[in-house]
């Protein structure tokens, strides 16, 4: 009878020592999660976007045309001037300019449609209108967080030639499409080149 109830004994003292690191490894599996949050971490990581088109949408535009910039009437792009614009009535080329640049972004912009509302902001360095020698434009492009203001790409000056359309004496102005058109492929290009939204990398806590 001693005998066999220290057999018994016996198996239960095997059965809790074989259990026991079972129950420690388990029990340290539970709290030990570093490696699977930074497998998360990595893989959210891993897809974040990458261009400004895929991770933000305009909300709204700024187009600056400073006052000091010179303004000339004649074709000829000898005189030191910032804006030329030739061939149509004498009025406010920076209004024109504006409107010009702010109807490039709503076309150039409408393929954004990533989660991050933004502000488009562009100051206006040149303009030379297609009936002038040089048709061409200058600015600089900045994006900023549209809910706090930060930047969300580093400011960029931007040059694009203007298709040279110099419509006849007898036409009224030069076609302000196809301006428009060149303008917003440019600014396209820029929210669509690769690296061009500055990634945060996410922190494991």
């Amino acid at each position: 009878m001693k005998h066999h109830k220290l057999l018994i004994a016996l198996a239960c003292a095997a059965a809790v020592s074989g259990c026991a690191p079972a129950d420690i490894a388990s029990r340290n599996a539970m709290y030990d999660t570093s490696s699977t949050r930074m497998s998360l971490l990595d893989n959210l990581n891993a897809y974040q976007p990458d261009t400004l088109l895929d991770a933000v949408h305009i909300q709204h535009t700024n187009v600056s045309v400073p006052d000091h910039l010179r303004v000339a009437q004649a074709p000829s792009l000898l005189q030191s001037a910032d804006i030329v614009w030739h061939g149509e009535a004498d009025t406010d080329r920076r209004d024109q300019v504006r409107a010009i640049f702010e109807a490039a972004i709503r076309q150039g912009a409408v393929t954004a449609y990533g989660p991050v509302p933004a502000a488009l902001e562009v100051e206006v360095l040149r303009f030379y209108n297609p009936a002038s020698e040089a048709p061409s434009a200058e600015f600089i492009l900045t994006v900023v967080d549209a809910r706090n203001g930060n930047p969300l790409t580093e400011p960029r000056q931007v040059a694009v030639e203007l298709s040279s359309f110099a419509p006849p004496v007898a036409e009224a102005q030069p076609d302000n499409a196809v301006m428009i058109h060149d303008l917003a492929r440019a600014i396209e290009q820029q929210l669509a080149t690769p690296g061009s939204y500055k990634r945060t990398k996410l922190a494991a806590y």
